[in-house]
């Protein structure tokens, strides 16, 4: 039974049984005088049938069976001193019920939530300061989940399969994470034993998910790539300056973008990163320090790579102050040729802020040459290079995305925080790159960027001209993650739909009421072993 709300007594401090916690916080914690009345629409829901009739038997046949999208409707109390607190408390509940896809907690049941969106409200009675009303909101997924994300590792078969006791009503789409072998070349040389071609997954029902090629095997008819470089600056001492030198490199306009400065380590909300120490001084021009890394010798010997990926990590965002939307800054990253003294780009993306707000451009080049540019958010939050908010029902938990730029012969495709660019250029076919150069830059004496740092970098070469060729599409430390639910495949946090096989069952690939055992291989020739994690929630009607 549900304890009695006295409607008319609003001190209480008591939350009512059925007070609504969207996305974190309870509505009557955020508005005074609020009070949840009722809610209805979180009990049986119907099914939608389909029928078709059959000769001459009586009735009609199952087609299917389907559950329509859920509506919620909240029933409350507003109640406000004078005409002003009625306003503010209304400005205050549309500013909250501006959301989409929003966790809905429930006081009687805090362990599961719906994901609605608000799609209606009932009138008020004008004239007073004491009235009730109703909020309405659309959940697309009828289904609510658990709070609690539960998370398993492979149990069975040497580690191979997963054991899920799952305690759901209803059907549950798993989340697969893959993290590869982890590797850092300031403390160890760079082995290629966790390099990976593919991974599949397998449940009961022989329904399958397949990343990657098992026909592509690490044998004579395609060569390995080799990881060159693979860099976590979680330290900036004689173990990393030994190879990544300061101001040897060069930037996208070196006659006219000074190299100068210093480089440090820091902290970034928990992320460790390099960025400039000093920028120097440089009147009415941009200028900062520049980090330079040659890349070593393959395993052949041979310098420089003609076909490659270059990978990193980065944070870059103003402050979250008011004074944020008058810091200016850039960044590159630059995969350069080196002949003799002459240094010739090959590709490169920069990203910088040089006017007022919280906008910043993203530009691509390719042979030193621009070939466009895209708008970009970069305040605090921002969903490319931003902070990460990991507090319960947070809206601005956003991963700290991996960027991504490859050459395959006169090709050059740009994934930076999910955007995707790819431009042909002759010119650069048989181009080698032997530097790697990021550069960090403040314009004249301008307040510099809150945050515009490195995490982490990696250069792989590839000894195949075409990306369905290589034989280890994954290396050390990347992480892969499948998501059956969204039938999404991410590598590094990046949207990698390619390496998906056309055939993947990503409807039927659930984990059903009771025992689930869902069974993973990988290529044969990887020498260690992948960590695998399953991750679900428990769905309910």
């Amino acid at each position: 039974m549900y304890s009695f709300v006295d409607t008319t007594d609003t001190g209480s401090t008591q939350l009512p049984s059925e007070a609504l916690k969207l996305n974190g916080e309870y509505i009557e914690n955020q508005i005074d005088g609020y009070r949840t009345l009722y809610v209805t629409g979180r009990e049986i829901l119907s099914q939608e049938l389909s029928t078709y009739e059959s000769g001459i038997r009586n009735g009609s046949e199952l087609s299917n069976r389907r559950y329509p999208a859920r509506t919620i409707i909240v029933g409350y109390q507003l109640i406000a001193k004078d005409n002003e607190a009625f306003r503010d408390a209304y400005n205050t509940l549309n500013a909250l019920l501006d959301v989409q896809d929003a966790e809905m907690i429930f006081a009687d049941e805090p362990d599961k939530f719906f994901r609605g969106t608000p799609s209606g409200a009932g009138d008020v009675d004008p004239g007073r300061n004491a009235v009730t009303g109703e909020i309405e909101f659309t959940c697309t997924d009828p289904f609510k989940y658990s709070v609690i994300e539960y998370e398993v590792s492979p149990s069975a078969d040497d580690g191979t399969t997963f054991i899920i006791d799952y305690h759901g009503t209803q059907k549950s789409y798993p989340k697969f994470e893959v993290a590869f072998a982890e590797e850092n070349e300031s403390d160890a040389a760079l082995t290629g034993k966790g390099d990976c071609g593919y991974v599949v997954f397998m449940n009961e029902d022989q329904k399958v998910i397949q990343v990657g090629d098992p026909e592509e095997t690490d044998g004579e008819t395609y060569a390995k790539s080799q990881t060159l470089v693979n860099q976590t600056f979680n330290k900036w001492d004689s173990s990393v300056t030994k190879n990544w030198s300061t101001n040897s490199g060069s930037n996208t306009n070196p006659d006219a973008h000074k190299q100068m400065g210093s480089i440090k380590l820091t902290t970034y909300g928990g992320y460790k990163a390099i960025t400039a120490n000093s920028f120097g001084s440089y009147n009415n021009a941009w200028h900062g320090p520049t980090v330079t890394r040659t890349i070593p010798a393959d395993g052949s010997g041979e310098q420089g790579a003609v076909n490659w990926q270059a990978s990193w990590k980065q944070l870059m965002s103003i402050s979250g102050n008011s004074s944020g939307s008058r810091e200016k800054g850039v960044f590159q990253c630059l995969l350069n040729n080196v002949n003799g003294s002459k240094i010739t780009n090959v590709a490169a993306v920069a990203v910088w802020k040089g006017d007022p707000g919280n906008k910043a451009t993203v530009r691509f080049y390719v042979h030193g040459i621009i070939m466009a540019d895209v708008s970009i958010d970069i305040s605090w939050f921002n969903r490319y290079f931003g902070w990460t908010d990991t507090s319960p029902g947070s809206t601005r938990a956003v991963p700290i995305r991996t960027s991504t730029i490859q050459k395959k012969g006169s090709t050059v495709t740009f994934n930076v925080a999910g955007i995707k660019r790819s431009f042909t250029s002759p010119s650069i076919a048989d181009l080698k790159v032997h530097q790697m150069t990021f550069w960090f830059g403040q314009y004249s004496a301008n307040t510099p960027l809150y945050a515009n740092g490195v995490i982490w970098a990696k250069f792989i070469k590839d000894n195949c001209t075409t990306w369905k060729d290589i034989p280890n599409k994954f290396t050390a430390n990347d992480v892969l993650t499948v998501d059956c639910n969204e039938a999404e495949i991410y590598l590094n946090d990046v949207p990698t739909p390619e390496l998906g096989a056309l055939g993947n069952d990503w409807e039927d690939f659930y984990l059903t009421p009771g025992a689930n055992q869902i069974g993973v291989v990988w290529s044969e020739w990887a020498e260690i072993n992948p960590t695998l994690t399953l991750k679900y929630r428990e769905a309910f009607l």
